[in-house]
Order: C-alpha cells, then structure tokens, then sequence
C-alpha cells in the first residue's frame, strides 16, 4: 500500500469546474481512496465519474512510471562506458586534444579523466624499497631526500634544527602520463 501520490495542478483545474463543495470533498476522498488502495466507490453524478477518470489515469501512470523505475534501479543502474585505451591515445594522437577525444568517443570529459586515472594506476608499478640519502656538507647540515620524506611521512630538518625545503608536490595523472591537462 503506497502513503502518498501527486496531485497534479491538472487535478486542481478540473475541480475548480464542480459546482458545489460536497462533490469536491466527494472527488477528493475517492482520489484519495483510489491513490492509496487502488478501489474507489462508484460516485453519484456522471460528471463525478468523468472526472474522476481523468484522476485515475494520471495516478496510473504515475505509479506504472514509478514501479518501472523500482525495477530498473534493482538492474544497478546504467552501465558504465567503456574506454579503450589505445583507442584513446590514437584519437589523441590524431585531434591532439582530450576534449576532442571524449567528443568523438560520446563520453564526458570527467568520464574520460576517470578512465585516464585508472588506467595509470592499472599500469603504475609500485615502488620497491626505498632507499634514505643523507648527505652532510661542511656546514653539518643535513638533508634526507624526497623518497625518505615519503616513506616516513615526516618533516625534514637540517642538523641546526631549521626547516628544509619543502619536497617536490606529486605530479598529476596527466604530467606522470605525459598528457596535456583537460581544461577546466
């Protein structure tokens, strides 16, 4: 049993048309009737049965478009696109621009990003021991490289206590594959 419908403005104009208040609270009730238990009462006019026809069909075909639309989500929604990967980098090679990519292959600039990323982690190889440089100047100062920072998550610091510079940021998806970035 459904606990609530659309009144549609539709429903509203028609009864606007009746005559008096009792057969508005009688075309209410049997919508209300029909929306929620799928039965109603036969009415007392023609005019009322006439209307409520029209209610009928409307609260039909909301609630065919509504189950169709229960079935269809239990299917997982719409399937992902596809993208070939050489496909892609030949389009690529040919337009020179992404964007003309994803128009030619009918997808979403965000959807061809996507596929981009995971194709660089599917062919990312992960690296194997990380190895720690330090290296002391005549100042005593010390520094450990980027790869150290990164394996340890900590801060560098020279030997006097200050702040090294910053390590070098992460190169985006697009410069680690050598692609131009899709513009904004």
């Amino acid at each position: 049993m459904k606990d609530s419908f659309v009144f549609y403005e539709s429903f509203y104009d028609i009864l606007q048309m009746l005559p008096d208040d009792k057969d508005w609270r009688t075309s209410i009730e049997s919508v209300c009737e029909y929306a929620f238990t799928g039965e109603h009462e036969p009415l007392p006019t023609f005019a009322l049965e006439i209307a409520f026809k029209h209610f009928q069909v409307s609260i039909d075909g909301a609630d065919k478009r509504y189950q169709k639309a229960i079935e269809d989500g239990k299917k997982g929604g719409r399937p992902r696109k596809w993208i070939d990967q050489t496909e892609a980098e030949l389009l690529y090679s040919e337009f020179g621009s992404w964007e003309k990519v994803a128009e030619e292959l009918d997808v979403s600039r965000e959807t061809l990003r996507k596929a981009r990323a995971a194709w660089l982690k599917r062919n990312a190889k992960k690296p194997k021991n990380l190895s720690v440089s330090v290296s002391v100047s005549d100042s005593d100062a010390v520094a450990e490289s980027e790869s150290d920072i990164r394996n340890n998550n900590k801060p560098s610091q020279t030997a006097d206590g200050a702040d090294a510079p910053p390590p070098v940021p992460d190169k985006t998806i697009d410069e680690l594959m050598g692609w131009p970035p899709l513009p904004d």
